[in-house]
């Protein structure tokens, strides 16, 4: 009788921590709710944890009768909500908050990932198989003879249901460790590296596309030389008699669309070369850069390669700068000039064991940790939607990009390099909004009247090819084959009559 009041007893204790758990880890929200200095604050999230790394959440907070509140220590406003997706196994978001007294405080929540909790996966193990037989000795206990055949079966299905759980632990322990050994031992390096690197490992090759000063870089790779440039490898230093040319830009320089091989850098450099002028030409166009990135990799990179002149074409990447709002565009944040739709990468954040990551990948759970993965980070600029876009580009005049293109200007005569500026075309036949075209005519006005200040080299690409439909893709902004032989045609025309001509 004392043992069956034991069983009983320690049935209900471990019932009570089982039930503790899962109380625990029920995807209940979390929320803080205060009144305090004539403030009025709720912040909520719709669960308290998520399974996997990269999972994601609401957060969402309403306050009243503030001056100021700053998410994560960037600023937002009193009625927000975002997404915010977990990457560590106890992940705390703040807000700090400035009330109208002058002080200050921070409220904090704390997001846990369960993958990474394996004591919480430890305790619930041991918990429910004590627990399956502690009930089962309890029943076996107290059921009287006559039921001896049922007390069988049910010992019978308590053996079965133990064994199995820890069968399936030595199994998931067995599998890792033979599929580690595999990858180790016969593993691919691409495989290693997804299946067996550490995270400090995996953080470190990411690093390696990116650049001081610049938005990102190009690694070593098939087109891409040790530089990080598209093209053949660029011998240094340059090579007795040859003439360098650096074609400055972006995706409508790389060739976005169409193959390097066939993008104008490449044509301009067969077309000199057929007409008899040892020329090299560099594409050190990247896509996405404006006038800002432009300028910080001629300073920093560009001007290393001892070039003999500096081919400027680009314009459209600085119209999306324009369309914040004008406090985010001319005010004092380290953001003036970029592009609001910068992105930068975040920590990549995988399952410690080796059988984890491999069921998670194959089953589409788990983003390859060799793919970067890029979070959206310009904090001052909020949404807009199109109907503003015009209103924007009259709020916000194309100053960055003028005083972009004039350092470039500077940067390369201080260096003794020629500069060659060109207007950038598009055409004109493919629905573009009136208020794009009206930014890119700005762009290109600014180009001109530098050209002419300063007394460089200059080709009005615009006025050449903009009315040729064959020129271009469906989108109207980025060349055919054709449009790139067109606009290379153009600047070896202008290079050997005003460049190379005696």
């Amino acid at each position: 009788m004392r043992f069956n009041k034991l069983l009983l007893v320690c049935g209900i204790l471990l019932l009570s921590i089982l039930v503790g758990l899962g109380l625990a880890i029920l995807p209940l929200p979390q929320r803080v709710q205060v009144e305090e200095r004539d403030a009025t604050i709720l912040i909520t999230t719709d669960r308290r944890w998520v399974v996997n790394a990269n999972e994601c959440l609401t957060l969402t907070w309403q306050v009243e009768g503030i001056v100021a509140i700053y998410f994560n220590d960037e600023g937002t406003t009193g009625n927000n909500s975002t997404r915010f997706c977990v990457n560590e196994p106890n992940t705390e978001v703040s807000w700090r908050i400035q009330f109208k007294d002058g002080s200050e405080q921070t409220y904090t929540l704390t997001l846990t990932l369960l993958a990474y909790e394996p004591l919480l996966w430890a305790a619930v193990f041991v918990a429910v198989n004590a627990l399956l037989w502690i009930v089962g000795l309890s029943i076996d206990a107290l059921l009287s003879r006559k039921l001896l055949a049922f007390r069988r079966v049910l010992q019978t299905m308590l053996l079965v249901v133990s064994s199995t759980v820890i069968i399936a632990a030595l199994s998931y322990l067995l599998l890792d460790a033979a599929l580690a050994w595999h990858f180790d031992t016969y593993g691919t390096l691409r495989e290693r590296q997804i299946y067996r690197y550490s995270e400090e490992a995996l953080n470190a090759l990411q690093k390696e596309g990116e650049r001081p000063f610049i938005l990102y870089g190009l690694e070593e790779g098939e087109g891409v030389n040790a530089l990080g440039l598209y093209g053949e490898p660029i011998a240094l230093p340059k090579p007795e008699g040859v003439y360098r040319i650096i074609a400055m830009g972006d995706s409508t320089t790389t060739g976005l669309g169409t193959s390097i091989n066939s993008a104008y850098p490449a044509v301009l450099q067969h077309l000199l070369r057929e007409a008899g002028y040892s020329v090299e030409v560099i594409n050190a166009g990247l896509a996405g850069y404006n006038s800002w990135g432009q300028l910080a990799n001629l300073a920093f990179r560009l001007l290393h390669l001892e070039p003999n002149l500096i081919l400027f074409y680009s314009a459209v990447m600085d119209v999306a700068p324009r369309l914040v709002a004008p406090e985010c565009y001319a005010g004092q944040n380290v953001h003036r000039g970029l592009d609001p739709l910068s992105y930068r990468r975040i920590p990549v954040q995988v399952p410690p064991r080796t059988i984890d990551r491999f069921v998670l990948l194959n089953t589409g759970q788990l983003q390859s940790p060799l793919q970067h993965q890029l979070v959206r980070y310009f904090p001052c600029a909020e949404s807009f939607d199109e109907s503003q876009a015009n209103e924007r580009i009259e709020q916000n005049p194309p100053l960055y990009y003028a005083s972009h293109v004039r350092s470039i200007v500077a940067l390369s005569k201080a260096h003794g390099v020629d500069i060659l500026l060109s207007t950038w075309a598009y055409g004109k036949n493919f629905g573009h909004p009136a208020w794009w075209e009206r930014a890119i005519q700005e762009h290109n006005t600014i180009v001109s009247d530098i050209a002419r200040i300063n007394d460089t080299y200059y080709v009005d690409a615009w006025a050449a090819m903009h009315a040729e439909d064959t020129y271009w893709f469906g989108d109207g902004i980025h060349q055919s084959n054709e449009g790139y032989m067109a606009q290379a045609r153009l600047y070896a025309d202008y290079l050997i009559h005003n460049v190379f001509s005696p």
